[in-house]
């Protein structure tokens, strides 16, 4: 059985979430201009320094993303739980699918999108924008990490295949893939910092206020 739900403020933990999607996104351009040089060699030549960038980038974007994960997983469970402190009958995506949807194969592909806009929806209000208390942040983040996904494997393959070592032609293509999977993980990663912080600020100021309204309640009853 689940805890009693306390609001926990998660600024602590979006702040440190947002640095190191910051550094992602860094990372994957990185990735990308060295893959932009790649692209750009003659026929034949390997510039060593656009083959050390893409590399170097490469290997410490997998490494923040481990430290991203550390800190964002918990951040993602901490706005949930205060979720029903903020809206009691809100339905809400249980507890332990705040960590759990990130490893059910296939259905990770919209079940931490599912998550986190059940926990948007309950604490939003709806602002006219887009009709879904302005979703509009998660549904951009989602799709562009899923289409960076789905064009990194792409380029993955074609960078094996036989083809793209005899063929300039299809190792220009491997390249492109890369690169639009290269830019579309940047704008992810700057998209999930602006998720990370509205979310974040419009908890807190749930919680500003419910002290304000505590305040001026306990106040008015001890001048009675």
């Amino acid at each position: 059985m689940s805890s009693p739900a306390v609001y926990r403020s998660p600024r602590g933990l979006a702040t440190a979430a947002s640095v190191l999607l910051g550094l992602c996104a860094v990372a994957s351009f990185g990735t990308a201009t060295g893959v932009t040089v790649l692209r750009a060699a003659e026929p034949g030549r390997e510039p060593t320094a656009g083959l050390a960038v893409t590399l170097f980038s490469n290997g410490a974007f997998a490494l923040l993303m481990l430290g991203t994960a550390g800190v964002f997983v918990p951040w993602l469970y901490r706005v949930r739980v205060n979720a029903e402190v903020i809206a009691p009958a809100a339905a809400l995506p249980p507890r332990w699918l705040t960590v759990g949807c990130w490893f059910v194969p296939l259905a990770n592909l919209f079940l931490p999108w599912w998550t986190i806009r059940g926990v948007w929806r309950a604490g939003t209000p709806t602002d006219g924008q887009d009709g879904e208390n302005g979703q509009g942040p998660v549904h951009a983040w989602w799709a562009t990490m899923v289409l960076a996904s789905v064009l990194a494997l792409l380029a993955s393959g074609s960078m094996e295949s036989a083809t793209s070592v005899t063929f300039e032609e299809a190792r220009q293509r491997a390249l492109t893939q890369l690169l639009g999977a290269e830019l579309l993980m940047t704008a992810a990663a700057i998209l999930a910092i602006l998720m990370v912080r509205r979310l974040t600020a419009v908890q807190e100021a749930h919680a500003e206020a419910a002290h304000r309204y505590a305040a001026e309640y306990g106040a008015r009853a001890g001048a009675r």
